[in-house]
């Protein structure tokens, strides 16, 4: 698999931090909280997806997005999402409705590959968007603990 240049860069940003990036095959991907980065016109955005997969591949999720250190001017928000998980471990989310939504945002959906079943890397869809990088989020960690936005509807 050929990562493009800017996958390539959230995927250094993601190793600084400390995390252990190598490029490996495509597997399976799971349900669960995954946690990252993602490029759009803002900058550099923290994300994190709460994924639940179905064994026929239907795929349900919430997209949420806050500021990081790169980047502390980004207000939170979150969006469920909903879409399709292929035999390949390829992921197809199309944005739904808002629970959170800052001014001047708006939904985006999200493409993208599994590898070695725990990286999830791919294309952002929407304006002046470009890729993402997420891996799981540590059980019993913070970065896995419920998010304000499960409740809230906006």
């Amino acid at each position: 698999m050929r990562l493009k240049p800017g996958i390539c860069r959230l995927l250094v940003t993601l190793a600084i931090s400390g995390v252990a990036v190598q490029p490996a095959e495509a597997a399976p991907l799971h349900s669960g909280v995954w946690r990252g980065v993602y490029q759009c016109a803002q900058g550099l955005t923290g994300a994190m997806l709460t994924l639940t997969v179905a064994p026929d591949g239907t795929a349900a999720g919430l997209f949420e997005f806050f500021a990081i250190k790169q980047n502390p001017g980004v207000p939170r928000g979150c969006f469920e999402m909903a879409g399709r998980l292929d035999q390949a471990g390829h992921l197809a989310l199309a944005p739904g409705a808002w629970r959170l939504r800052p001014p001047g945002f708006v939904t985006v959906g999200l493409a993208g590959q599994a590898i070695a079943g725990d990286r999830l890397v791919g294309e952002v869809q929407g304006p002046g968007c470009v890729n993402f990088a997420l891996l799981p989020a540590k059980p019993g960690s913070l970065d896995s603990a419920p998010s304000a936005c499960l409740g809230a509807i906006s």
